[in-house]
């Protein structure tokens, strides 16, 4: 996805998709100018590589022919998040997969016992942030607008962002500071990760959270709103 398009989809996408807006009157003059905009854009191809750790891709040693497919559906599950959001359209394509090495794991991952914990658990923002310095360290995904980690380890969220077991963790508009990266959890069988998946791919695109912004109704996960927590 090239810079200008993403500029214009961030722009759209602080105005929409969000439940807040769907409260609002008629359309505003910035809103139709960003439409027309965008609307000159067209389609936007969002290039996603994802990476495996190795607790995650033991889940499919035992059926290692339906790996890629899997993770196949899941892209495409995720990118169904977006298909009202016709303005600019939104098009999310699996471009590559990477398996971890134990070796390559321990330069990022990082661990932490929390409050009432008695084990260790995987810190999301400490290892974001290592595993985003390891990404554009490394040749292989420069071409990709997002690296996704793909964990099968419990997050713990102890900053308590999570109503529901959406344990995940990226950059709001990363890609525009070189920080394309994001991470969650997902079971590999069920696509149990897929809405947490899409929420931080909104997150990453510039959307805001629901719950931080005012409204008189509630917004909720469950009725389809994204950025709600």
């Amino acid at each position: 996805m090239f810079l200008v398009d993403f500029f214009v989809f961030l722009e759209v996408a602080l105005l929409m998709f969000s439940c807040v807006n769907c409260f609002g009157g008629g359309l505003s003059y910035d809103e139709e100018w960003r439409r027309r905009r965008c609307e000159k854009i067209g389609t936007i191809h969002l290039e996603i590589y994802l990476v495996l750790d190795t607790l995650y891709a033991a889940i499919h040693q035992e059926n290692i022919s339906q790996c890629r497919p899997y993770l196949e559906t899941l892209v495409n599950n995720v990118e169904a998040y977006f298909w009202p959001f016709d303005c600019p359209d939104l098009i999310i394509t699996l471009v590559g997969v990477k398996v971890l090495t134990g070796a390559e794991e321990k330069q990022f991952k990082k661990y932490k016992k929390f409050k009432n914990d008695t084990t260790e658990k995987l810190d999301p923002a400490f290892t974001l942030s290592m595993f985003n310095l390891w990404v554009n360290n490394d040749t292989t995904f420069q071409n990709a607008d997002v690296v996704y980690l793909l964990t099968g380890e419990e997050i713990r969220d102890y900053m308590v962002a999570y109503k529901l077991e959406m344990k995940a963790a990226s950059y709001s508009a990363g890609p525009c500071h070189n920080r394309r990266t994001a991470l969650s959890k997902d079971d590999g069988r069920t696509f149990s990760g897929v809405p947490a998946m899409a929420q931080q791919i909104a997150r990453m695109l510039g959307i805001k959270w629901d719950d931080s912004r005012s409204t008189n109704e509630p917004c909720k996960v469950t009725d389809g709103y994204i950025m709600s927590k």
